[in-house]
């Protein structure tokens, strides 16, 4: 019934519509359920790890940063609740956007051109649309925003059509509204959308001759109301969006290599030619024939929609990548579908041959089809790709395996960029860092990671690229799924172990050093315990040498130091042990960011965005601490070994110092 009372059918009798959309419904979620559940992958691990299992009031109350896509993340958490944990319940609010989009074009491409055959192909072309496709896979919120553009261009047709139902109104409200929260920008497509349609009412109204400032009020409503919302919206989240435009410029700078936002021609030329994949640039000849064929004031519809987000990019310069205006995609696919119809009915006219109707119809089939079938050829294997990253169910299975098989002061190392990971075991791992910290007990290390990974890469973070640790001290204990579990195989022995601030104390006579001042106060992580505080008198930076030292020797197998301490946050000044020798090496730091707790009263852990380069903790850092872990390797034969601080800020905070000498098990 509904779809009887939206398009009338004149040749054929309306079953046959119902069908050929069920049909392209049908053939959209297939092409969309091929390697759906593959590792999560690109921004995906971001999401999955910042935003699952988050509370509704955490994602509509607080924006953080632009990998937020709020709506999204909401549906998504919604259907792991319901189907459970999974690569596939993750993404599935993504699929049945993308596939949605498909009747929704269909609809809206037969009123907007006023021909049926022009929905259909449109439809067509969304089911093989390589945007769409990609994005209906990818457990991000882009699905939902090309799904949502076609239900506010629907509702404000119907609005159109009658301007006293307050169903469409509601509905156009809500679809825009849940646009604004997949994603902000979004809000410059509602922007044109609210022009070229309030535009065309006011021609309506014209034309028909009625009250034409109470007509015009009408329509003005429901887009009054959706703005007024966005607006409630955006100011309760308005420090966290401005934050956002500053992160992503970052982002843009450091990953991307885009010193500049500002709109070109080679980045518009980028943009659509995203849009029309996998039918390349060409395609927009077809475009173009279609914008010029519909009639009388739509032709200007487009126009706004595309024009009013491309003038807030000139005023802002921000032009944003690509995939931030899937929105235009219904909107170019439905003109190139018009096109083709234009076209092809101009040529039937001029070349009255009996068999042209069919010959066409070939042509339109081929050169849609062709294009979509060599894409999804390389598309679904390169989903499959080599990947470095955990999948959720073995990284589900690697945190029961921590918390039954490791012991309470055994630490535990893993690669940082491996955020599905992280979101399983990380929380559990700084619980493991802090009491080895506190009691200064070390049981052993155990390194976890992709099997791709050697084990002494997996501390490696940022741009360190080479590791310290030596292929031999490693050995393997555990296989779970892709993952292992390596054990360093070595035998811990306090080196300098008592980490009181007493003690610590004794070890570096300041009486006789007139450069520091060495003071003591409690410490935050643990009560009725002191730290110490060491001011430096000068502002040149000074190393500050232990007066004990014990002789050490290495031989065979490699052994290392390892050194543990807290500190600031944000103080440049370090602890650790100085050994003699000329082999250098460096140091490989467990769980960099993993160790780092918020003071609230107490310490609470503090999970570091996956991209701490440009995404740091808050801007105010005084109430952070953190906690350091580092191994270094040492020489080979005698070397004397003692503890320093290398101080380069003008006071500088260290609790627990303490270390351990890691020696060959055989």
């Amino acid at each position: 019934m509904f779809f009887r009372n939206f398009v009338s059918l004149k040749m054929k009798p309306q079953i046959s519509t119902e069908k050929v959309i069920v049909l392209l419904v049908f053939l959209a979620v297939l092409l969309r359920l091929p390697t759906l559940g593959s590792v999560l992958s690109g921004d995906e691990p971001t999401t999955f790890l910042m935003h699952s299992g988050s509370s509704w009031g955490s994602l509509f109350l607080s924006y953080l940063g632009p990998n937020q896509h709020t709506l999204f993340s909401a549906l998504s958490n919604l259907m792991m609740k319901i189907f459970g944990d999974s690569e596939i319940a993750f993404r599935m609010p993504s699929v049945i956007a993308g596939s949605l989009a498909v009747p929704l074009i269909v609809l809206v491409g037969s009123r907007l051109t006023g021909s049926l055959t022009v929905g259909w192909i449109a439809g067509v072309l969304m089911v093989f649309s390589a945007p769409n496709i990609f994005y209906s896979q990818l457990g991000r919120g882009y699905a939902l925003t090309i799904c949502l553009s076609l239900a506010v261009v629907f509702f404000a047709l119907k609005v159109e059509d009658s301007l006293s139902r307050w169903s469409w109104k509601w509905g156009l409200i809500l679809s825009g509204l849940a646009m604004v929260l997949t994603l902000p920008s979004n809000i410059y497509f509602l922007l044109g959308c609210a022009v070229a349609f309030v535009f065309r009412l006011g021609v309506i109204t014209k034309q028909n001759k009625t009250s034409f400032l109470k007509e015009q009020a009408k329509s003005l409503v429901p887009w009054a109301v959706l703005f007024s919302l966005v607006l409630v919206y955006f100011l309760l989240n308005w420090s966290d969006l401005q934050r956002g435009v500053k992160i992503y410029k970052e982002y843009a700078r450091m990953m991307e290599g885009l010193d500049s936002l500002a709109l070109t021609s080679a980045r518009i030329i980028e943009l659509f030619k995203s849009l029309i994949s996998p039918w390349g640039i060409w395609a927009y000849l077809l475009f173009f024939v279609g914008w010029g064929a519909l009639k009388g004031d739509r032709i200007l519809q487009p126009l706004f929609m595309l024009a009013i987000p491309i003038g807030f990019a000139l005023s802002a310069e921000i032009l944003g990548p690509p995939r931030s205006y899937l929105y235009w995609l219904p909107l170019v696919l439905i003109l190139m579908a018009n096109g083709i119809v234009t076209l092809s009915r101009a040529l039937n006219g001029w070349l009255p041959w009996p068999r042209m109707k069919e010959v066409l119809v070939a042509l339109v089939v081929v050169g849609v089809l062709w294009p979509a079938i060599k894409n999804l050829i390389d598309y679904y294997p390169s989903r499959l790709g080599q990947t470095f990253s955990a999948s959720i169910s073995e990284a589900k299975r690697m945190s029961g395996y921590i918390k039954r098989e490791t012991m309470p002061h055994q630490i535990v190392v893993f690669p940082f960029a491996d955020s599905v990971l992280r979101f399983f075991i990380e929380k559990q791992v700084a619980k493991k860092m802090t009491q080895i910290f506190i009691e200064e007990n070390l049981n052993g290390l155990l390194f976890v990671g992709h099997k791709d990974i050697a084990p002494k890469n997996i501390p490696l973070i940022g741009i360190v690229k080479s590791s310290p640790l030596s292929d031999h001290s490693f050995t393997l204990v555990q296989e779970i799924g892709d993952l292992r579990v390596y054990k360093l195989d070595v035998q811990a022995v306090p080196l300098f172990a008592t980490g009181s601030a007493s003690d610590v104390q004794s070890r570096f006579d300041s009486g006789i050093n007139s450069r520091v001042d060495i003071t003591t106060m409690p410490s935050p992580w643990a009560g009725g315990r002191q730290m110490l505080v060491i001011t430096k008198n000068g502002e040149a930076d000074f190393l500050l040498k232990s007066n004990q030292s014990k002789l050490l020797k290495n031989k065979g197998k490699v052994g290392y130091v390892l050194s543990v301490f807290g500190r600031k946050f944000n103080q440049k000044s370090i602890a650790g042990i100085l050994r003699s020798g000329n082999e250098g090496g460096g140091m490989a730091f467990l769980n960099y960011l993993s160790g780092i707790a918020r003071q609230e009263g107490r310490l609470n852990w503090f999970p570091v965005h996956p991209y701490y380069s440009y995404r740091p903790v808050p801007d105010n850092l005084e109430s952070f601490w953190r906690i350091e872990f580092s191994l270094m390797r040492l020489n080979s034969g005698e070397q004397e070994a003692r503890e320093a601080f290398s101080l380069k800020d003008p006071v500088s905070y260290f609790d627990g110092f303490h270390s351990y000498l890691l020696y060959p098990a055989s």
